[in-house]
């Protein structure tokens, strides 16, 4: 076993020694899709925005972890009465992703368009979530949720343009008075520029 760990870690090591590194700066918007909602409600997610910091290791095989903050908006409505009524939640989470993928292109002979996938984990640690209207009380978010998250971009010279999707693992709320067990998925679309420092 030893021996067969010793051998990945020379192997990693030998792959990534000559490996391009890349800084990603970028920003887009994104759509939330909160999977459970107090009942006789529904949430209806509105476009928020992120902006954040890629570090993509590797050649054609990449490693790509990475930090976000994302502000994010639902509306939850409801009808009492006979009268709908509806309340903005927005949050704000610094997302640490972390994916691994793969490029179709070798990007050392830099081709001006290399289509890549990627998939991994997402972490989410939410700062704040807050309704808008007044007379409703701030809502209590947990330390931390997970996510499955995928998707592929598109590497045009030195911008690139990337959509993935996280599908929530962990219920995101921690609220006695908001007793639901919602997951959070997320659609992201992103763009940036690629600043290659060392290869």
């Amino acid at each position: 076993m030893r021996s067969t760990i010793t051998s990945l870690a020379f192997i990693a090591a030998a792959t990534f020694s000559h490996a391009q590194i890349e800084l990603r700066p970028h920003i887009g918007t994104n759509i939330q899709n909160l999977t459970e909602s107090p009942d006789g409600t529904e949430w209806t997610g509105n476009p928020g925005f992120q902006a954040g910091l890629h570090v993509m290791i590797g050649n054609q095989f990449f490693v790509q972890p990475g930090i976000q903050y994302v502000s994010s908006k639902s509306d939850l409505t409801s009808t009492i009465g006979g009268t709908d009524a509806s309340f903005t939640l927005s949050t704000g989470t610094l997302r640490v992703p972390a994916v691994v993928g793969y490029r179709f292109s070798d990007p050392s002979s830099e081709p001006t368009l290399n289509l890549r996938i990627f998939g991994g984990l997402g972490m989410n640690f939410p700062m704040n979530a807050t309704f808008n209207e007044d007379g409703v009380e701030d809502v209590e978010v947990g330390s931390a949720n997970f996510a499955l998250t995928a998707g592929a971009g598109l590497d045009i010279s030195i911008f690139f343009v990337e959509a993935g999707y996280d599908i929530g693992m962990t219920n995101v709320f921690d609220d006695e008075d908001f007793d639901v067990d919602a997951k959070q998925n997320q659609f992201q679309l992103n763009a940036g520029v690629r600043l290659k420092f060392a290869q």
